[in-house]
Order: C-alpha cells, then sequence, then structure tokens
C-alpha cells in the first residue's frame, strides 16, 4: 500500500512540473524586443506632447562704435582777392586794379621797367605772381631751339616756369605760391627771382634778338624778275626830341613794329620796350597790354615831327622829335 502511495505521489509531482513549464516558459524568440534599430535611437515623440519652450534670453542692448575725437580744422589764412592791395603794399608796392581780380605793378631793375600781374586763382587755392615779357609780332613763332630751351628752363628752375597766352601772343615768366599764410618776404623775394631769371634769360623771350637761320637758295629754272624792295618807312629811325625841363627822349622806331624809348633827366635813365602802331595821326606805343601811350603824330615837311598825347592839357606842345 505505501509503496503504491509513494508511486502515486511521485507520479503526481511530475505531472505538475510538467503542466508548470509547459505554462510559464517562453519561447526563444520572446526573450528579445521586436523593435527596430531606427525606433531605438530616434523614438517617436509621444502623442499630444509639448514641444519644450527655448529658454527666454533678456535683449542685448547694441554697443554704439566709439567716435573719435573731433578735431578743429585751424582757421583759413586765404588771401581774398580784394586784399591784394594791401597785401603788395606790405611789400612797398603800389599796385593798379586791372578789373577780374588781377592787380598790377610796375618795377624798375637798372635799365628795366618790369610789369608784373597779381591774382588768385578762382578756387583761392593758389597767388600766381606772373611777369609779362613780349608780344610776339603777327607771323612769329617761337624757334624749335627756343621752345627746347624754355622747356628745359622750366626743369631746371620749377615751379618757376615759361608760358604763352595764345589769345595775346605774349610770353610770360611765373610762379603760383599756396594761397595759405602768404609771408610777404617771401613773395617779394620770388619777385625778385623772376626778374633776375627774366633779365638773364633775355635771349629765350626776346624775340628781337632770335637769329632766323638763313634758307639755302635753289636755283631757279625760270630766270625771275628781281624784287622791288620797299622803301623804308619815312619814321623808321632813331629820333631826339628834348623837353621843356632839359630832360631828354630817344625813340627808336623799327620796321618790324616795335620801338625803344630812353628818357634822360639828370642822371637818371629810364628804358621802355614794346610795340607800336602808326594809323594816320595817330602813334600808339605799346609797353604791355595794359600800359600804352595814345598821342597825335604829326609830320612836316623838314623831316621832323611832333608827338602830344591825347589827354594832354590844353595848350601843350608836346615833343618835337628830330632825326639822331
Amino acid at each position: 500500500m505505501r509503496q503504491i502511495f509513494i508511486r502515486l505521489t511521485t507520479t503526481l509531482c511530475v505531472a505538475t512540473a510538467l503542466l508548470c513549464t509547459a505554462t510559464t516558459t517562453p519561447a526563444a524568440d520572446d526573450l528579445f524586443s521586436s523593435d527596430s534599430l531606427k525606433q531605438v535611437f530616434n523614438p517617436a515623440p509621444p502623442q499630444n506632447a509639448t514641444p519644450p519652450s527655448p529658454p527666454q534670453q533678456s535683449p542685448v542692448q547694441p554697443v554704439p562704435p566709439q567716435q573719435p575725437p573731433t578735431q578743429t580744422q585751424p582757421p583759413s589764412r586765404a588771401l581774398d582777392p580784394a586784399e591784394i592791395p594791401n597785401f603788395l603794399m606790405l611789400m612797398g608796392y603800389q599796385s593798379e586794379d586791372l578789373g577780374d581780380g588781377v592787380f598790377k605793378t610796375t618795377l624798375k631793375k637798372g635799365e628795366w621797367n618790369l610789369p608784373y600781374a597779381f591774382v588768385i586763382s578762382p578756387n583761392k587755392a593758389q597767388f600766381w605772381v606772373t611777369l609779362s615779357l613780349n608780344t610776339l609780332q603777327e607771323g612769329v613763332s617761337i624757334p624749335a631751339e627756343k621752345m627746347q630751351k624754355m622747356l628745359n628752363f622750366n626743369h631746371q628752375y620749377g615751379p618757376i616756369h615759361f608760358a604763352y597766352s595764345e589769345k595775346t601772343r605774349r610770353i610770360y615768366v611765373c610762379r603760383a605760391l599756396e594761397n595759405d599764410g602768404l609771408n610777404p618776404a617771401e613773395v617779394k623775394k620770388v619777385i625778385e627771382v623772376l626778374a633776375e631769371l627774366a633779365i638773364n634769360n633775355e635771349d629765350l623771350w626776346n624775340h628781337t634778338k632770335w637769329q632766323t637761320a638763313q634758307q639755302p637758295q635753289v636755283q631757279q629754272q625760270t630766270p625771275q624778275a628781281p624784287v622791288q624792295q620797299q622803301p623804308t618807312p619815312a619814321h623808321v629811325g632813331t629820333w631826339r626830341s628834348t623837353a621843356p625841363d632839359n630832360s631828354t627822349f630817344q625813340l627808336t622806331l623799327n620796321a618790324d613794329g616795335s620801338f625803344v624809348l630812353y628818357h634822360v633827366h639828370g642822371s637818371k635813365t629810364d628804358k621802355s620796350v614794346g610795340r607800336y602802331t602808326l594809323a594816320g595821326n595817330s602813334l600808339t606805343l605799346l609797353m604791355t597790354e595794359t600800359d600804352k601811350l595814345e598821342a597825335y603824330f604829326t609830320w612836316y615837311n623838314n623831316g621832323t615831327w611832333r608827338f602830344l598825347m591825347k589827354d594832354a592839357q590844353p595848350g601843350a606842345q608836346g615833343l618835337l622829335f628830330a632825326k639822331a
């Protein structure tokens, strides 16, 4: 009986163990997750989830750039055109207003009368000092050799330079100064240097000293009639006159339209050069564009002629010139 009970108990335990094993032991595949790697590393957000708000930052106030300290410009010391006469007075020069801001003064150096013009450039940046030298006669041009030497002069003495006006046919020597705090002593030095250079280089600008190269004569196949030389006008030559104050005048009128005038008063001698025109009984001596003498020219049968200024006082006799 006991053996039957033991055998029954053993059978019941084994059955119970098998039943528990069949109902509770999972399959091998159930030991691993069925989720993909993509779902693991990139899980879907939970539904109805509110995204986190970015952290609030306080607004940053922009910092204005630092401005460099303002530098005060020194007051301008540019000379105004209306101040030119007083400025020249500081150097002891009287001036004449030619209009358009141009002022003229004539200075004497030895036997030379030197006409200067002073003007300020339109932008007031430069103060021009100009010495008027010579007016070319119609048909006269500057030879290439002289032009080359003028350019070499400009290179050597610049900013002092020669200049030529096609409108007036006049040659100048000039210097431009910076119009800022002009010093009268420095300007006077420039005036003196211009005079010295002009006198020492007269052969460059004085066309009466230019020598025209002789052109080779070409033998003509056909005989040419001899050229009739025009007689020399009666007024051409050197003339002298004595004034009531015993001062003497010597005037040379050249055939090319140029003149040279000497005035001797005691131990003092003045010399003027320029161009002249004689039309009918009117004689004009032109030293510069604005400096001229206009007179009546009266010819007498004895070969003398009278020079009477057109603005002379009533009753004036003028000067009687005779051939020297």
